[in-house]
């Protein structure tokens, strides 16, 4: 596929709002791209504008399934230097919403896919496509994909999420809770004659997260080297100054451990609640809005050293100066991850991927990694990503769709 066409088609990707939904008309037009090149295919319809699509090359086993999200998380365009929605080229950089998470990542997929049949490989095994709707928000492409036994065969996974020439087998799971104090409206001169929500609120979080400390404090990820995470992200209550609030809500957000795994964090809000509502005035409600378990891939997969061994002239090849070096040395101190300049990591990191439905029978072991095209734009304004790391992921990918199915297992 000529270089020009490869860029076309993650123009018209970014050209395709998919914020917070219309995912459907993202994986129909990749439909009308596989439909060209011969790639078997098919979209798979959600509720409204949402869809995922599947996409498979070659046969039988083993089966090795790639996967990734269409859709992208919302702009705000007056922070934006150009169009989100229409890829522009500068100094080296695709700049556009998803470019980095993960339009980038897609279509470096499909063009290996594309390019890999075109060389009538792979001869042994499959490579399957899963396209999801939904990863920024409640991943019910992926939930979907799972209990369709799309991944019933998979040997291994791999999701090309933004990770740049880092290898991620290792990620936190994610409890997000509603939580809602239901008080009594009094004048504010007269407290006693009311219950007061926003305190009560406020108490019954204080509760919740140290009793979570308490109980995880000493349970420590070998991975990621981190306790359990709890973030109060959003609190709502009370009408004007002068009157003792009867209602307030929080969003809580819980980062999970495999070492200390959801049920047992949702187990700790239920009895939190439950005592402090037998012992206080007014009552604490809440609900689990979002439950995505913990993953651990196994470091030592053969995936994860097949793409070391495929990569490491890429990155090599960077040559990046010194001053560049350090610009990356910043980068993953911020994100809380390591660096080197000489090799690909195989690391852990902070944060969550359709991986915790696709693999929510396998959330310990399996052979998994994310390797994707990206860098620490995602999610902000000007998103972009390196013209040639796009072009590499391609090569990275499509040798990959070969070697993997060739390659001795023990290596």
């Amino acid at each position: 596929m000529e270089k020009a066409e490869k860029v076309q088609i993650l123009r018209d990707l970014v050209s395709i709002n998919t914020v917070g939904g219309n995912e459907l008309e993202a994986a129909q037009y990749l439909k009308s791209v596989f439909d060209k090149y011969g790639v078997k295919n098919e979209v798979r319809p959600l509720q409204g504008n949402r869809a995922n699509l599947v996409a498979e090359i070659g046969s039988g086993k083993p089966v090795l399934v790639v996967s990734g999200h269409l859709d992208v998380v919302a702009v705000n365009e007056q922070e934006w230097q150009n169009d989100p929605f229409t890829l522009t080229e500068k100094d080296g950089q695709f700049y556009g919403r998803g470019t980095a998470d993960m339009k980038s990542g897609m279509a470096a997929f499909v063009i290996a896919m594309i390019e890999a049949q075109q060389a009538q490989q792979p001869q042994h095994g499959t490579v399957r496509l899963l396209a999801t709707a939904d990863e920024e928000v409640g991943e019910i492409g992926a939930a979907a994909f799972y209990e369709d036994g799309a991944m019933k065969d998979a040997d291994a996974l791999l999701l090309g999420e933004p990770t740049g020439y880092l290898l991620v087998h290792t990620h936190t799971g994610a409890v997000d809770l509603q939580i809602q104090a239901h008080g009594q409206a009094a004048h504010s001169s007269r407290p006693q004659t009311g219950i007061n929500a926003v305190e009560n609120l406020i108490e019954v979080l204080d509760l919740i997260k140290n009793n979570i400390l308490k109980k995880t404090q000493y349970t420590i990820s070998p991975v990621l080297k981190k306790p359990t995470l709890f973030n109060i992200d959003c609190f709502h209550g009370g009408e004007q100054v002068n009157t003792i609030p009867s209602a307030a809500e929080a969003e809580v957000n819980i980062r999970t451990i495999s070492e200390y795994p959801n049920d047992q964090i949702i187990d700790i809000v239920n009895k939190s609640i439950a005592a402090y509502n037998e012992l206080n005035k007014g009552q604490i409600t809440y609900k689990v809005t979002t439950n995505l378990i913990p993953i651990s891939g196994n470091p030592d997969s053969r995936l994860i050293k097949l793409i070391q061994k495929i990569a490491q002239p890429y990155y090599q090849a960077l040559n990046d100066t010194p001053a560049k070096i350090q610009q990356h040395q910043h980068a993953a101190e911020l994100m809380g991850v390591p660096y080197a300049a000489d090799k690909i990591l195989a690391i852990g990191a902070m944060g969550g991927t359709d991986a915790s439905k696709l693999l929510y029978d396998r959330p310990r072991g399996a052979d998994y990694v994310i390797f994707g095209p990206g860098n620490e734009t995602p999610h902000q304004s000007n998103e972009h990503i390196s013209q040639q790391m796009f072009f590499d992921f391609i090569d990275i990918y499509r040798q990959l769709f070969t070697d993997y199915f060739v390659s001795d297992p023990k290596a």
